[in-house]
């Protein structure tokens, strides 16, 4: 995803279901700075936490064309043997999220059949 591209904090933190201050914890901030990115539609500026918040926004753009919203949620903390016993949420946290395309990518093809 392109660097200058529009990270949607809102959306994300929706997504995942998280708290303005356990969303901070996740990226290393506090609550107040959420709630200021969320106010004036920004987003951080640490290049590590906009990797994350790419990788995230990735998943969720891409797991809400397989799940409903409930569907996504229900994915991504469900521990998946495929990941040995770890969520998919898990799995982005430790840079895996080409693993957890790849699994929504199955799902999603599943569909079709």
């Amino acid at each position: 995803m392109d660097r200058s591209s529009f990270i949607n904090i809102v959306e994300i933190r929706n997504a995942l279901g998280l708290s303005q201050e356990r969303f901070g914890q996740l990226l290393g901030v506090s609550g107040r700075s959420v709630i200021r990115w969320e106010k004036t539609n920004t987003s951080p500026d640490r290049q590590e936490q906009r990797a994350l918040l790419d990788k995230l926004q990735e998943v969720i753009k891409f797991g809400l064309r397989v799940y409903t919203p409930k569907g996504l949620h229900e994915f991504l903390f469900t521990r998946l043997p495929e990941f040995n016993g770890k969520t998919p949420f898990q799995m982005i946290l430790i840079n895996e999220h080409d693993a957890v395309l790849g699994a929504l990518s199955a799902d999603y093809e599943g569909l079709g059949s």
